[in-house]
């Protein structure tokens, strides 16, 4: 996810039941106001990531106890939400508002569920006591939920010191359908690629967008608009016109590119233009498409 999204999550202002930070994403893409997943009929996969984050020393009972509690509003979908304002803060409320009608609106597409908890804190790993609690709280998730699948991890000081030493991937490859039109000292490329080869670009190996290649982008994709319905219904339907001649093409920046045979090496490529477009080809290779 993107700086902006992550920050997003985080709903530990009072009122939060205990919970720090709290993220929904539906097959990899957060979950927000302006979201439409009504294109999605199978293959669907919800992703509920809640997050306690504490300095003690130790691992301690109480967040895994509140997390049992919030538990018991959070996966209810006969709660009268209109009794827990007050109770819990907005930004938690929102969450618990989009993860309600979300599973109402695609039921029907028998979705996956998995609930992933995290506790962190400086602790060195959790006692027999801990790991109770959490069993506890798997029981108040698949009471409500049976078919989840369920997640709990303790983060101590050695796993975090692990997390902060990872570099995320700078450097991609990408390979071209033809040897590109070049500027004077290479700093520039006009280039023709497969649909094939843009999907992976663009895909991490989970098979997610890969988001922070369109933080610089001016507007966040669009939803279910006229211009996207259109763009998907080229897509399904380019047996007779090449895509490319149909749309504007992708703009990306990098701090450095270099060409060798028919591939371009692109370090700290963002996509500036052309998100929509970029989005509506991983939908539509998400959606099984092979060619």
């Amino acid at each position: 996810m993107s700086s902006d999204e992550i920050e997003s999550g985080l709903v530990g202002n009072g009122g939060d039941g205990g919970v720090d930070a709290i993220y929904l994403l539906v097959n990899g893409e957060l979950v927000q106001e302006e979201s439409d997943f009504s294109n999605l009929k199978r293959d669907i996969v919800i992703d509920l990531i809640v997050v306690q984050s504490k300095i003690s020393a130790g691992f301690q009972e109480t967040p895994i106890e509140r997390f049992n509690s919030v538990s018991n509003d959070l996966f209810d979908l006969s709660k009268d939400l209109s009794k827990l304002v007050g109770i819990y803060n907005e930004s938690l409320l929102e969450v618990i508002r989009y993860l309600h009608g979300i599973w109402r609106d695609l039921a029907m597409y028998f979705p996956t569920l998995r609930v992933s908890f995290f506790y962190a804190c400086k602790g060195v790993g959790p006692g027999d006591s801990l790991l109770h609690k959490v069993k506890f709280l798997e029981n108040t998730v698949k009471k409500y939920f049976p078919n989840c699948s369920f997640q709990f991890e303790f983060l101590g000081a050695t796993e975090l010191l692990e997390l902060a030493r990872q570099h995320p991937q700078t450097t991609y490859l990408l390979p071209l359908a033809e040897t590109p039109i070049s500027s004077e000292n290479q700093v520039g490329f006009v280039c023709l690629v497969g649909l094939a080869e843009f999907f992976k670009f663009i895909t991490d190996e989970a098979g997610g967008l890969r988001r922070q290649m369109f933080e610089a982008n001016v507007r966040d994709y669009q939803g279910r608009t006229q211009v996207n319905d259109d763009i998907q219904e080229s897509l399904r339907n380019s047996a007779t016109e090449d895509f490319w001649w149909l749309n504007n093409g992708v703009s990306i920046l990098a701090s450095k590119v270099s060409l060798a045979g028919k591939t371009l090496t692109i370090e700290d490529p963002l996509i500036v233009n052309g998100l929509q477009t970029s989005t509506e080809i991983y939908n539509y290779y998400k959606g099984g498409r092979n060619g």
